[in-house]
């Protein structure tokens, strides 16, 4: 690595396919991307940890899996104290951190969340806060897409107003399938916003001896499909890729699950109820029911997004570049997930394991230390951003986070850091989950206490029309796809296997038992006795509330020299000393001196408040010598 860290800039599209790229994809022209491409690493096969919005925005985040960190759908709301970001302990190494364009790490339907109405259309407020925002110093941010009422929002929406832009003129749809040309000025783009955001980023970082780190998020090219002109009318629905049903399709639905069919049954149901009871959607996936004709239309709109994004992209390249700081910069392009566009009947994105809504784009660049021009199949998931951009800073990942640290495979593409790639989607709070997971040529999609799955050879069989679940030649390599899936969850605390999927395997529950001590939130309470219990939330198969004496998830620290670090929003307090605990889990906290406080007297700690626990060990000494002490840190989230 060079003596300074570097630059870190994670640029972000919102709903965009790996295949809807110019080096993958010659009917669609995006010459700044293929130039991050001819510059550095395109990988081919890099995965969404979740093919939705927010679950997915929050892995990156955290570096967890949605069934960690909880927010497994679009309704989700991440707590703003959140430890676990990845811009927080760059900020803390001496990064300036930045988060611009699109955020939702909360849902965007709820008037207690920040990133819903009313409080996005404060626009005086916008005006004079930047931040800070889970863990990012500085923050200009937006929710929601092109014509969409909620898309002039938050410091987007405040810009729009200082230019003197009619909102209510080019605001206001509630057509989330529209595509088309908007009358909307392209100078007044959310994309345009973005760039013009990042740039002044940029140019204030340029005289600063403090590594950066951007999160730029573009909210396109997510539907509706509206564009501005020239970018609606760029592409000719007749000349690009053809959407739509792959040959043997709807046929071949007959060996998949049933919400399938039933989902293409009920055309234009964006919330189909397929007879599931677990089921009570179809996600964020629908079948509009369009002619062939229509597809085409609203995807070379979709096409004319990406090209206008990538011309706002190449603004920003064009800045690092003339500031001189574009070779001391990693970039890295991708999204959140893809859109099906029509193809297999379907739009958008969730639930169905096709790869038009997981499979996602990968480019990385940095003179320094990755090569040019390589095109490699080396397996990513979204969900090792975070592990990887704190390695390449110098900081060791930390034991919570679940991605893969990916900074060798960046400097060798030929070598692949991971074997396979886990997928999770759960529509919304049901028992419906589904896992995919990746291993070689072989795509399995597990659905939690169901009889049926999917298994597909992807090189014998990319649109997946041959399901082999149930063809007794596949049955090991079904069996090793799901063992698996298996160890992913057997990895978490509270791992996401009911009795019915163990079975399958042969699982004892027994085995799920043994106790891990990483981290926990929930709310603080009490019992009779006076002990102190979490109630946390258990996202499993189902939702749940359990409650666990703070003594039971500080097992493995008690009786043991320990560094106490209680954090609030007003104050810190770093305490040494350790924790003692009774028969009935009674908890004090024996300091130093000698002195024993009861848990519930420490300094910021109240009850029926949310707290995060995090327990692990801290290297101390130096100078080839080197002792490691328990590090207990409870943060008060509400």
């Amino acid at each position: 690595m060079p003596p300074r860290s570097p630059n870190i800039i994670l640029i972000m599209a919102d709903q965009l396919r790996a295949d809807c790229l110019e080096p993958l994809n010659s009917t669609i022209k995006t010459p700044n991307l293929q130039r991050l491409a001819d510059e550095g690493v395109l990988f081919t096969r890099m995965y969404a940890p979740t093919p939705v919005c927010l679950p997915c925005r929050t892995s990156v985040l955290t570096g967890q899996y949605p069934s960690t960190h909880g927010a497994t759908h679009n309704e989700s709301h991440l707590p703003q104290d959140y430890y676990s970001s990845v811009a927080s302990m760059l900020s803390k190494a001496g990064y300036r951190t930045h988060i611009i364009g699109k955020s939702h790490f909360n849902t965007v339907h709820d008037k207690n969340s920040p990133e819903s109405p009313p409080h996005i259309f404060n626009y005086d407020f916008f005006k004079h806060w930047h931040g800070p925002w889970y863990g990012f110093q500085h923050a200009n941010i937006c929710v929601g897409h092109t014509t969409e009422t909620i898309a002039a929002s938050m410091h987007y929406g405040a810009w729009l107003e200082d230019h003197g832009i009619d909102i209510e003129k080019y605001f206001g749809n509630t057509d989330y399938t529209a595509y088309g040309a908007w009358d909307l000025p392209e100078q007044y783009h959310a994309s345009s916003w973005v760039a013009e955001t990042t740039i002044s980023a940029i140019e204030r970082c340029k005289t600063d001896d403090r590594p950066f780190f951007f999160w730029v998020n573009f909210p396109d090219p997510h539907n509706p499909c509206m564009v501005p002109e020239p970018w609606a009318s760029m592409y000719d629905p007749t000349e690009i890729k053809q959407h739509g049903f792959k040959d043997g399709e709807p046929e071949s639905f007959n060996s998949k699950p049933p919400f399938y069919k039933e989902i293409i049954n009920q055309e234009g149901a964006y919330m189909a109820k397929p007879s599931d009871p677990g089921l009570p959607g179809s996600g964020n996936v629908v079948a509009l029911g369009w002619n062939h004709e229509k597809v085409q239309e609203n995807a070379a709109c979709y096409y004319g997004m990406v090209s206008l994004m990538d011309k706002y992209i190449g603004k920003i390249i064009n800045a690092l570049e003339e500031h001189g700081l574009l070779d001391d910069t990693v970039l890295v392009f991708t999204a959140d997930h893809g859109d099906f566009l029509g193809d297999h009947g379907f739009h958008y994105k969730s639930v169905i394991g096709f790869e038009e809504a997981m499979n996602v784009p990968l480019i990385v660049r940095y003179p320094p230390l990755i090569p040019r021009g390589v095109k490699s199949g080396a397996l990513h998931s979204s969900v090792d951003l975070t592990a990887t951009f704190l390695s390449i800073a110098g900081i060791e990942p930390p034991p919570f986070m679940e991605g893969v640290n990916q900074a060798s495979t960046w400097e060798d593409p030929g070598n692949s850091s991971r074997e396979s790639v886990i997928i999770e989607e759960r529509p919304y709070d049901t028992d419906f989950n589904l896992r995919v997971v990746i291993h070689g040529k072989y795509k399995l999609c597990f659905y939690a206490g169901r009889e049926y799955g999917e298994l597909y050879d992807m090189d014998a069989d990319p649109d997946q029309l041959h399901n082999l679940w149930d063809d007794p030649e596949c049955k090991e390599t079904r069996i090793k796809l799901l063992s698996i899936g298996l160890g992913h969850e057997m990895n978490k605390k509270d791992p996401n296997l009911d009795p019915s999927s163990m079975k399958l395997l042969g699982v004892s529950k027994a085995i799920l038992d043994a106790p891990t001590t990483l981290h926990d939130s929930g709310k603080l309470v009490q019992d009779d006795n006076g002990a102190p219990f979490l109630l946390m939330t258990a996202h499993g198969f189902g939702t749940h509330l359990i409650d666990i004496p703070l003594a039971e998830i500080l097992e493995d620290v008690l009786a043991n020299p320990i560094q106490l670090i209680i954090e609030s929003r007003e104050e810190t307090h770093q305490l040494e000393g350790m924790f003692l605990a009774d028969d009935d889990d009674t908890l004090n906290f024996l300091d130093d001196s000698g002195k024993k406080v009861p848990f519930l007297d420490l300094p910021s700690i109240s009850l029926n408040r949310e707290y995060s626990f995090l327990v692990h060990e801290i290297a101390l000494g130096g100078r080839g010598k080197t002792e490691t002490q328990w590090q207990v840190t409870l943060r008060r989230l509400f």
